[in-house]
């Protein structure tokens, strides 16, 4: 799914959104209170999607080229501190590589360089498993390219390998988080 496309139909996802929203509404009707809560998270979420949507429209009609704007997941701090960023993807199944787009890449390379931080991509597998990625920055990643009839589709994306990565139950990945964090 391509999201710019979404966001030169701004209105249209905007209207797309409410309805599925109205839904969830009703829903919380009939729902216990935890459910309601986590029904109204989910309707916030909904508008937060909504509003970068709008926001993303609103940098392609300034009409500046070569805008990039890249949508971290999670950036973590412990005190006064940046310790990593994260990327949170999910998958059916272990993978041999994950596909990350050449400029959000590029971004992240920026970031390691201003922050002195590491990009991790925490990929959530099946069956409570998950691998975790560190981005080397400085290695020669395959560049693959996409070719679609809709020219601004075209895009290009680094090739990963992550097949030899390790996988991890829960109790590892906490193990793993708490060295990340500096904590012993």
């Amino acid at each position: 799914m391509r999201m710019d496309l979404l966001y030169c139909n701004v209105n249209r996802f905007s209207s797309v959104v409410t309805n599925v929203q109205r839904m969830l509404i009703e829903m919380k009707r009939r729902a216990n209170p935890f459910e309601r809560d986590c029904l109204t998270y989910i309707i916030n979420r909904l508008t937060e999607i909504k509003c970068q949507m709008r926001f993303s429209r609103l940098l392609f009609d300034t009409g500046v080229r070569n805008v990039v704007v890249n949508d971290v997941d999670k950036v973590v701090r412990v005190g006064d501190e940046f310790k990593a960023i994260f990327e949170l993807k999910v998958r059916r199944r272990k993978e041999r590589y994950i596909k990350v787009n050449a400029s959000q890449l590029t971004t992240y390379k920026y970031m390691v360089e201003k922050l002195g931080i590491p990009v991790y991509y925490l990929i959530f597998l099946p069956n409570n498993r998950f691998q975790l990625i560190k981005i080397d920055y400085w290695s020669d990643y395959d560049i693959v390219e996409t070719n679609t009839y809709v020219k601004h589709l075209n895009d290009r994306f680094a090739v990963i390998p992550v097949e030899d990565s390790e996988v991890y139950d829960r109790e590892l990945l906490v193990m793993e988080l708490q060295d990340i964090l500096g904590w012993w």
